[in-house]
């Protein structure tokens, strides 16, 4: 009669270091994968249009930006995965507010003309008829002619003229929840599994 200890095998099949980095390899690879589909999921739910989606839907993207915002990567520190869009260098807030709903304030392209530049020098005569400047201009069939800047006063007017076409209305907004991050979780955590049982059969 004999009894087996851990310490019988710590040289053997029991080597601890040895099984710690095979289960930490394991793990790297489980939620590397695991953070690939969320990303992967969460991409192809945006579409790529300039129609808003509806509130609760995944958001739109005009261009794709979003969908290139989106990345995974391991935190060795807490040995996990993080998914979601990258910080952006302006502090915009937009995927978070995507993705939770919120405030945002609306981007002032009004620009002061200056002497040399190109500028407004009047909306179309037609296309005016009581309406205001950024009224006239939104309608179809009117535009603005533009001109290059020469004097002061014409400065003045076509910075006033820039005012009332691009001055933010309202200055912020009440945006609802587009969220594309934790329904994209959800549709993954059933794949979640068979990732961790690749990674430990070497799959």
């Amino acid at each position: 009669m004999f009894t087996l200890t851990v310490d019988s095998f710590k040289d053997t099949f029991f080597d601890r270091d040895r099984v710690q980095r095979a289960a930490d390899a394991a793990k790297f690879a489980s939620l590397k994968r695991s953070g690939a589909s969320i990303r992967l999921i969460a991409r192809r739910s945006i579409r790529r249009r300039k129609k808003p989606s509806t509130p609760g839907q995944p958001p739109s993207s005009r261009k794709g930006q979003l969908k290139e915002l989106l990345f995974f990567g391991y935190d060795e520190r807490a040995r996990s995965v993080v998914v979601g869009p990258a910080r952006l260098s302006r502090p915009t807030g937009a995927p978070n507010i995507l993705e939770f709903g919120g405030s945002a304030k609306a981007t002032d392209r009004r620009r002061v003309r200056r002497i040399g530049d190109g500028g407004e020098m009047r909306v179309s005569d037609s296309a005016m008829q009581g309406r205001t400047v950024k009224r006239a201009y939104a309608d179809a069939g009117s535009h603005v002619a533009y001109a290059t800047v020469r004097t002061a006063r014409q400065a003045a007017h076509a910075t006033r003229l820039n005012d009332e076409l691009y001055r933010p209305n309202p200055a912020t907004a009440r945006i609802a929840a587009r969220p594309y991050m934790s329904p994209a979780l959800t549709a993954a955590l059933p794949q979640l599994p068979r990732h961790w049982a690749r990674s430990v059969n070497g799959g």
